[in-house]
């Protein structure tokens, strides 16, 4: 089965309205729908370009907030999936809905976190989570924590942004510098096996100048209070940003902005 021939898009672009799709919230809902349509296809294509056959992965899902990607991992034929929040709430509202799978409440940048979770994993996610944690201690916390449960040619994956400096705009976001990044990657034993670009203008790009990056905001949520609570607006503002951010990806323009970051346990030296 080629994954990018999924139902899971192709037949139906809107998300579960009980699954609380987060993204941009100034956006509003029909926009978000394209913007998580992105990341699902872009998600679908990685795992096709590494081979990587979900049916026969089990999943460890880091930060598993709404339990949108549980519902991907599911629609994909993924039997085993483990999902870690540190919130109880998510916990206890996904163990309802997802029956099926294992859901734990953690805090993976927690020393104990590995033995807490259990298991080695063939795939963990970790989902718009590192730039939430600013500390960078606790950031390689949290990626020696999935060192430890990845199986030998396990697989992480990661949508983030790799700026050109560490850079934080808002107080409970911190984009880290490259060199940075690979430094605390390489301190948890991992190393990056692809990037792809997730977004050119779907999402809002980050520049690293505040000035810049305050209109571009600015921008973002004057068009958001138009579209935010007409979901037909959005819809059709979202599909016509989603297509041209594809054109412009295809053509190779770039924009400082979100990728999917594949990463692996390194293939020399030991674990940080």
């Amino acid at each position: 089965m080629k994954f990018e021939e999924s139902s899971y898009w192709r037949e139906r672009v809107t998300v579960d309205a009980d699954l609380g799709v987060v993204g941009h919230r100034s956006l509003g809902r029909g926009y978000n729908e394209y913007i998580y349509r992105r990341r699902t296809e872009c998600l679908l294509d990685t795992l096709n370009r590494l081979n990587i056959k979900p049916s026969q992965c089990n999943v460890l899902d880091l930060g598993c907030g709404s339990g949108y990607y549980a519902a991907f991992w599911k629609a994909i034929g993924v039997t085993e999936l483990t999902g870690i929040d540190i919130a109880d709430a998510a916990i206890d509202r996904l163990r309802a809905k997802f029956p099926e799978y294992r859901f734990l409440q953690a805090d993976i940048t927690q020393a104990d976190a590995a033995v807490r979770i259990g298991g080695l994993y063939s795939i963990a996610t970790l989902f718009d989570v590192i730039y939430h944690i600013s500390d960078d201690a606790a950031a390689l916390n949290a990626l020696k924590t999935v060192a430890r449960i990845l199986k030998p040619a396990g697989l992480l994956l990661l949508f983030d942004q790799l700026a050109t400096k560490d850079y934080s705009l808002l107080p409970h976001v911190k984009f880290r510098g490259k060199m940075n990044y690979l430094a605390l990657l390489d301190a948890a034993g991992l190393e990056i096996v692809s990037r792809e670009p997730l977004f050119v203008f779907l999402a809002p790009p980050v520049f690293g100048f505040k000035a810049v990056d305050i209109m571009v905001s600015g921008l973002y949520k004057i068009i958001g209070a138009f579209i935010k609570n007409r979901e037909s607006a959005g819809r059709r503002l979202g599909n016509a940003v989603y297509e041209l951010d594809r054109f412009l990806i295809k053509k190779r323009v770039r924009l400082p902005n979100h990728e999917l970051i594949a990463v692996r346990k390194r293939t020399t030296g030991a674990l940080a």
